[in-house]
C-alpha cells in the first residue's frame, strides 16, 4: 500500500488495471486492424468482382461483332443475287 494525494493505494491492484489497460488497448488495436482488413478485402473482392464482369461483356461484344460481320457479308451475297436477278431480266433483248 502506498499513500498518494492523501489516500491509500493499493499497488496490486495498480498494477492490474494497467496490465488490463494495456490487453485492451491490445484487443481495440486488433479490432481496428480487423475492420481494416475487411474492408480491404472486400474491395478486392468487388474489384476481381468487376473484373469478371467486365471480361465477360469483353466476349459478349466480340461476339456480337463476328455475328454482325456475318450479317454483313450474308447482307453482301443477298443484294449481288438479287442485282443478278434484276440485271438479267432487265437485258431482254428485242429483236
Amino acid at each position: 500500500m502506498l499513500k498518494k494525494f492523501g489516500k491509500l493505494v493499493d499497488l496490486e491492484v495498480l498494477q492490474t488495471l494497467s496490465g488490463n489497460r494495456r490487453v485492451e488497448e491490445m484487443r481495440q488495436k486488433i479490432r481496428e486492424q480487423d475492420a481494416k482488413y475487411t474492408k480491404e478485402l472486400k474491395h478486392w473482392e468487388a474489384k476481381e468482382s468487376l473484373t469478371e464482369i467486365t471480361k465477360q461483356n469483353t466476349e459478349r461484344l466480340r461476339k456480337m461483332n463476328s455475328l454482325l460481320s456475318q450479317k454483313k457479308a450474308l447482307d453482301e451475297q443477298l443484294n449481288a443475287r438479287q442485282w443478278k436477278t434484276v440485271f438479267s431480266s432487265s437485258h431482254i433483248c428485242c429483236c
